[in-house]
């Protein structure tokens, strides 16, 4: 049958009213969803720096110098492609290898740049740390060292060329040893004279004997980088803002290090929620936790245990 003027006119505010119905339940739902992931970052965020706060007090032996290490990162990581979290590791790396606050604030400017340059290698900075913490913990460098500056993205000849033009230990250098034809005697002849190959040949017999330093080359890497360029990190900041991959990164970033630049674990809220989380904690130890126990074995029983009757010619 066809339907009236009337049902038509009854049906049309219920459809109005159901779609209402259905945008209010979307807003409370979004509403929902906003305010459980703002809890969830400003948690992540309290959580992050507390760790990192920790574990920087504990290498440097203070609590100012740790706030003033991680707002530098924040700030480092607000100006390059690099997020806070990124940046935060690696000064902890870096200071774990036993270099200290300022040194690790300057070589982690090169590790900036190093990432920036190898922006689709997300490994570089560990690569280039790891070089740096070869370095520090034999105290000299070695030839293994160069081949390590190699992996991390660094040109060895630039930072030969500085090495043999340090005052300090051009005695080292002032001839340099070039193999005779077809096994025959060596001889030795000015550095313009040499080839790179010669040069870098006796820059690693050098370093074989322990007569280079380990800040000898870091300052060499350092000169080699900026040699007709900017300062280090000057080129991570200038990806921070010219590359999209940048531009992408700092706004991903923005609003969860708003809330990482201030102590939000000492809120009075997060001080609520830790109390509350380490109540349940201590609960689930004592009988309430046994009879929580008991009743999840009781609801597992009731909804599994019935498969055992299940027999093959059921299944078949």
């Amino acid at each position: 049958f066809a339907r009236g003027v009337g049902d038509r006119a009854v049906g049309a505010p219920a459809a109005i009213l159901g779609a209402s119905l259905n945008i209010v339940g979307g807003i409370a739902g979004a509403v929902y969803d906003v305010g459980k992931s703002l809890v969830s970052s400003v948690v992540e965020a309290a959580q992050f720096r507390q760790n990192a706060l920790t574990g920087l007090e504990y290498m440097v032996g203070s609590r100012k110098e740790a706030e003033e290490i991680f707002a530098d990162a924040q700030k480092m990581a607000g100006e390059t492609p690099l997020d806070t979290d990124k940046v935060i590791e690696g000064m902890q790396a870096l200071i774990t290898q036993g270099f200290n606050k300022d040194e690790s604030k300057q070589l982690y400017k090169l590790v900036a740049d190093q990432q920036s340059k190898f922006l689709s290698d997300e490994g570089m900075q560990d690569k280039v740390i790891a070089a740096f913490s070869r370095l520090k913990g034999r105290g000299v460098a070695t030839g293994e060292d160069l081949e390590s500056l190699r992996v991390a993205g660094f040109r060895a000849e630039g930072i030969i060329e500085e090495l043999l033009a340090n005052q300090d230990i051009a005695p080292l250098f002032k001839k340099v040893k070039v193999a005779g034809i077809a096994g025959g005697k060596a001889t030795y002849v000015d550095q313009s004279k040499a080839t790179n190959e010669d040069k870098l040949k006796m820059v690693k017999e050098a370093m074989g004997a322990g007569q280079i330093g380990k800040y000898t080359l870091l300052n060499a890497v350092i000169a080699a980088s900026e040699k007709g360029k900017q300062d280090i990190g000057e080129f991570a900041k200038k990806m921070g803002k010219e590359s999209l991959t940048g531009s992408i990164s700092n706004f991903k970033s923005a609003f969860g290090d708003l809330l990482k630049s201030t102590n939000i674990d000492q809120w009075p809220g997060m001080k609520a929620l830790q109390a509350f989380l380490n109540k349940i904690s201590d609960a689930m130890k004592g009988e309430g936790g046994k009879q929580l126990l008991s009743t999840i074995q009781s609801v597992i029983d009731s909804l599994l245990g019935g498969l055992s009757k299940v027999k093959d010619s059921d299944i078949s």
